[in-house]
């Protein structure tokens, strides 16, 4: 069975709402990392705990609304991963 989690959230605000096929709704608001960046990680966060306790088995799908893509989209291009760096050599034993 596939539990079906859909997120809205807009950036500037960092509040966002998930709602889950069950009828259960939660709301939030984001953790600043930035000053004038939320981090959106915590509604993935918690439609997976949400589908971990109440669902138990299955998988668990999640759909973003627009407002909330854009906000990862951004958030990915400010702040995913940085480039690699050469190790210096005083590092290596």
């Amino acid at each position: 069975m596939t539990t079906l989690v859909s997120i809205e959230g807009k950036r500037a605000s960092g509040r966002y709402q998930c709602l889950c096929q069950c009828g259960a709704i939660w709301r939030g608001t984001a953790r600043r990392t930035y000053q004038t960046d939320a981090d959106p990680l915590a509604p993935i966060a918690e439609a997976l705990v949400h589908h971990m306790e109440v669902h138990q088995h299955g998988t668990l799908e999640i759909t973003f609304a627009a407002g909330f893509s854009d906000w990862l989209w951004l958030y990915w291009q400010d702040h995913g991963p940085r480039p690699a760096r050469p190790l210096r050599e005083h590092w290596i034993s």
